[in-house]
């Protein structure tokens, strides 16, 4: 087993997981559980990790875990409703306002 990632933050871990099984990478979560015990345990026991299961597949794990990492691709441009003249975002079909839908 190879260690992915390591974060005080458990949600990113489980979506980092979540992609990473998606994708048929089976992992496991440590110490998940004793995260909430800082200082009482020592910190190597107490930050939460994501373990590969299947060391073969850890190429192919890296490049999902890298690509999570870029930004995301725009998505197009502001638009303009032809129904009312609102401006509208591009990640919108139809207009909030009047319930035109996006040209094209």
């Amino acid at each position: 087993m190879k260690l992915l990632h390591s974060s005080r933050e458990p949600g990113k871990l489980e979506r980092l997981r979540s992609a990473l099984e998606n994708r048929g990478i089976a992992c496991a979560m440590r110490n998940e559980l004793t995260s909430g015990l800082t200082g009482e345990i020592p910190i190597t026991d107490s930050i939460p990790e994501l373990w590969l299961v299947n060391d073969q597949q850890l190429p192919e794990a890296l490049g999902i875990l890298e690509a999570l990492k870029q930004p995301a691709e725009p998505i197009g441009s502001p638009w303009t409703c032809s129904g009312c003249g609102e401006s509208i975002e591009a990640q919108f079909d139809s207009c909030w306002r009047c319930g035109s839908h996006k040209p094209g």
